[in-house]
């Protein structure tokens, strides 16, 4: 009788400890408020293989519901690098009272090669997220974006190119 009392009490004891003890640490609400949620950002590039001097489009998507102000709240800003290139884009600007938002924008590479394009969120000069896609270019082409051969006569068209990062 006594053993079993014993091994009834030591089962008692060990289903009554657990790892912690709410009463001992009580949620702090003050903390809970000072958690920003992060938006997460999709950077995405409509191809992935490109020749140069063609036009890359990237866009960024952030999550399916996602409003203005909401970014403005969790990031003070998003950039847009390019490894082995310098200088970077703005695609979330804010300044004073006004807010710059770029969803999608064009790029031209004059290099082959592959590159890493990285967009970079961040709060109080800190990189809170980061997503990262890779991009190959190419030179597959004669001249510019042509192959003389399947030119036939005028092209009837201007080209410009474009150059999105900058020095700041």
């Amino acid at each position: 009788m006594k053993n079993l009392f014993y091994a009834l009490a030591t089962l008692l004891l060990i289903s009554s400890c657990s790892n912690t003890d709410s009463n001992l640490f009580p949620d702090d609400p003050e903390e809970n408020d000072n958690v920003v949620e992060i938006i997460p950002l999709k950077l995405v590039i409509e191809e992935t293989q490109r020749n140069i001097f063609e036009r890359a489009t990237f866009s960024l998507f952030p999550d399916d519901f996602f409003m203005l102000w909401s970014l403005e709240y969790v990031y003070d800003s998003i950039t847009w690098t390019v490894s082995n290139i310098e200088g970077r884009m703005k695609v979330l600007e804010q300044t004073g009272h006004s807010t710059r938002f770029t969803q999608q924008w064009g790029h031209h590479f004059y290099l082959p090669g592959t590159y890493q394009t990285y967009i970079l969120g961040y709060k109080n000069n800190e990189i809170i997220y980061s997503d990262t896609t890779e991009i190959e270019i190419t030179n597959t082409k004669d001249f510019l974006t042509y192959n003389w051969k399947d030119i036939n006569g005028p092209i009837g068209s201007s080209t410009a190119y474009l150059d999105v990062l900058c020095d700041e």
